[in-house]
Protein backbone atom coordinates (compact mmCIF):
# COMPACT_ATOMS: atom_id res chain seq x y z
CA UNK A 1 0.00 0.00 0.00
CA UNK A 2 1.51 3.59 -1.22
CA UNK A 3 0.06 6.26 0.83
CA UNK A 4 1.40 10.10 0.55
CA UNK A 5 1.29 11.72 3.72
CA UNK A 6 1.36 15.59 4.07
CA UNK A 7 1.60 17.02 7.79
CA UNK A 8 -1.80 19.22 7.24
CA UNK A 9 -3.75 15.81 6.42
CA UNK A 10 -5.01 13.82 9.33
CA UNK A 11 -5.29 10.98 7.07
CA UNK A 12 -3.45 8.81 4.53
CA UNK A 13 -4.74 8.33 0.90
CA UNK A 14 -4.34 5.12 -0.18
CA UNK A 15 -4.61 3.55 -3.95
CA UNK A 16 -5.29 -0.10 -5.42
CA UNK A 17 -2.25 -2.50 -5.49
CA UNK A 18 -1.91 -1.98 -9.04
CA UNK A 19 -1.13 1.79 -8.83
CA UNK A 20 1.28 1.26 -5.31
CA UNK A 21 4.04 3.15 -7.22
CA UNK A 22 2.33 5.76 -8.68
CA UNK A 23 2.06 9.08 -7.48
CA UNK A 24 -1.03 9.55 -5.78
CA UNK A 25 -2.00 12.63 -7.37
CA UNK A 26 -1.04 14.66 -10.60
CA UNK A 27 -0.04 17.54 -8.30
CA UNK A 28 2.80 15.15 -7.32
CA UNK A 29 2.81 15.17 -3.42
CA UNK A 30 6.32 15.20 -2.73
CA UNK A 31 6.73 18.73 -5.12
CA UNK A 32 5.61 21.20 -2.68
CA UNK A 33 5.00 21.56 1.13
CA UNK A 34 2.92 24.35 2.73
CA UNK A 35 5.06 25.98 5.62
CA UNK A 36 4.43 29.21 7.56
CA UNK A 37 2.20 30.40 4.97
CA UNK A 38 5.27 29.98 1.87
CA UNK A 39 5.05 27.21 -0.77
CA UNK A 40 9.01 25.64 -0.80
CA UNK A 41 9.82 23.49 -3.34
CA UNK A 42 10.93 20.04 -1.01
CA UNK A 43 12.94 16.57 -1.69
CA UNK A 44 10.72 13.80 -3.17
CA UNK A 45 10.34 11.37 0.23
CA UNK A 46 10.09 7.85 0.05
CA UNK A 47 9.20 5.40 3.32
CA UNK A 48 9.27 1.99 3.16
CA UNK A 49 7.73 0.50 6.08
CA UNK A 50 5.52 -2.08 7.81
CA UNK A 51 2.52 -2.21 9.57
CA UNK A 52 3.82 -3.55 12.87
CA UNK A 53 7.30 -1.63 13.08
CA UNK A 54 8.00 1.18 15.72
CA UNK A 55 10.67 2.95 14.07
CA UNK A 56 9.16 2.91 11.02
CA UNK A 57 6.48 5.33 13.26
CA UNK A 58 9.18 7.09 14.78
CA UNK A 59 10.18 8.00 11.25
CA UNK A 60 7.05 8.86 9.82
CA UNK A 61 6.71 11.12 13.33
CA UNK A 62 10.12 13.14 12.64
CA UNK A 63 9.11 13.68 9.07
CA UNK A 64 5.67 15.15 9.70
CA UNK A 65 6.70 17.00 12.96
CA UNK A 66 8.82 18.86 10.46
CA UNK A 67 6.57 19.12 7.92
CA UNK A 68 7.92 17.19 4.53
CA UNK A 69 4.66 15.27 2.36
CA UNK A 70 6.20 11.65 2.18
CA UNK A 71 5.00 8.63 0.16
CA UNK A 72 5.05 5.49 2.62
CA UNK A 73 4.93 2.44 0.59
CA UNK A 74 3.90 -0.39 2.92
CA UNK A 75 5.58 -3.78 1.98
CA UNK A 76 3.85 -5.61 5.16
CA UNK A 77 2.34 -7.94 2.99
CA UNK A 78 3.59 -7.28 -0.54
CA UNK A 79 6.82 -9.82 -1.39
CA UNK A 80 6.85 -7.70 -4.66
CA UNK A 81 7.52 -4.25 -2.96
CA UNK A 82 9.56 -5.84 -0.59
CA UNK A 83 12.06 -7.29 -3.60
CA UNK A 84 12.10 -3.49 -4.73
CA UNK A 85 12.99 -2.28 -1.43
CA UNK A 86 16.00 -4.66 -0.93
CA UNK A 87 16.98 -4.12 -4.43
CA UNK A 88 17.08 -0.33 -4.25
CA UNK A 89 18.37 -0.22 -0.40
CA UNK A 90 21.88 -2.51 -1.77
CA UNK A 91 20.41 -5.60 -0.29
CA UNK A 92 19.35 -4.05 3.11
CA UNK A 93 16.24 -5.75 4.37
CA UNK A 94 14.87 -3.91 7.65
CA UNK A 95 12.14 -1.08 7.82
CA UNK A 96 12.23 1.51 7.34
CA UNK A 97 14.39 2.55 4.57
CA UNK A 98 14.26 5.54 3.77
CA UNK A 99 15.02 7.56 0.22
CA UNK A 100 15.37 11.44 -0.70
CA UNK A 101 15.16 12.23 -3.74
CA UNK A 102 15.98 8.22 -4.75
CA UNK A 103 19.11 8.09 -2.81
CA UNK A 104 19.25 5.79 0.42
CA UNK A 105 19.46 7.54 3.78
CA UNK A 106 18.73 4.56 5.43
CA UNK A 107 16.36 3.23 8.60
CA UNK A 108 15.13 5.48 11.17
CA UNK A 109 18.65 5.62 13.32
CA UNK A 110 20.08 7.43 10.20
CA UNK A 111 17.51 10.07 10.02
CA UNK A 112 17.54 10.94 13.33
CA UNK A 113 21.34 11.20 12.80
CA UNK A 114 21.22 13.45 10.48
CA UNK A 115 18.39 14.90 12.43
CA UNK A 116 21.19 15.37 15.40
CA UNK A 117 23.37 16.78 12.98
CA UNK A 118 21.61 19.45 11.87
CA UNK A 119 21.35 18.40 8.50
CA UNK A 120 18.15 17.22 7.72
CA UNK A 121 16.72 20.42 6.13
CA UNK A 122 19.21 21.15 3.89
CA UNK A 123 18.79 17.94 2.31
CA UNK A 124 15.03 17.61 2.65
CA UNK A 125 15.05 20.88 0.12
CA UNK A 126 16.61 19.41 -2.64
CA UNK A 127 14.75 19.52 -5.27
CA UNK A 128 14.25 16.40 -7.27
CA UNK A 129 16.64 15.89 -9.93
Amino acid sequence: MVRTARFFASRAQSRSKAARAAPLDSASAHDHNWRGGNIILVAKVEVYTTTYCPFCTRAKSLLRSKGVAFTEIDVTDDDELRARMVEMAGGRRTVPEIFVNGKIIGGYDELRALENRGELDALLAEAPA
